[in-house]
């Protein structure tokens, strides 16, 4: 048995530079699987904390043209956590440095801060304040890529009327609304 012992270690010792190599493929291999993995376990936490954050529903459905006396008996079917009765609608978004006007969605959201499901995110700035009826939370990648920031004010063509809104912060907006604006403004009481 020491002869071949003496040989294993004789062979070993000649291919030293392959064993080196294999060697140092499976450790860069296992260090891959280590970072993907510590990777995907970090972006799985990050959207469940958005989710948590933003209460995201597991789904929802969207309604047109409801009338009101029927939300409460939607309310009430099982398994419906909540229905609320939303705004939205297109506007062209007015911008002095760019020459063709913006498509926008103007969505409401409630006049103070509740939890709602499938809620924005405030980046920078606030919330709706009792200051003024014009307030408006705009896109924060849209204000971001146009250099608008709390404190400045944007006007809108709604309804073929242009409106002067002061910007009171930026939001993260869910994920499903595709749009170049999404703006949030506070029903007017």
């Amino acid at each position: 048995m020491k002869v071949l012992d003496r040989k294993l270690l004789r062979e070993l010792y000649r291919s030293k530079g392959l064993l080196l190599a294999i060697t140092s493929i499976i450790a860069l291999g296992v260090m891959c699987y280590v970072a993907m993995q510590s990777a995907y376990q970090n972006l799985q936490a990050a959207k469940l904390n958005y989710y948590y954050q933003c209460r995201m529903a597991d789904f929802w459905i969207d309604v047109k043209k409801v009338p009101v006396t029927e939300l409460e008996p939607l309310g009430s079917m099982p398994d419906v956590v909540e229905v609320r009765s939303r705004i939205q609608f297109s506007a062209i978004v007015d911008i002095e440095d760019v020459a063709e006007p913006l498509n926008g969605i103007v969505i409401s959201m409630p006049a103070r801060r509740q939890p709602v499901l499938n809620d924005i995110v405030i980046r920078k700035g606030g919330y709706f304040t009792d200051r003024r009826d014009n307030e408006v939370i705009v896109n924060d990648s849209f204000a971001r890529e146009h250099g608008l920031f709390p404190g400045q004010w944007i006007h809108l063509l709604l309804n073929n009327r242009r409106q002067e809104l002061f910007i009171v912060g930026t939001a993260i907006v869910k994920t499903w609304i595709r749009a170049k604006l999404v703006m949030s403004a506070a029903p007017s009481s």
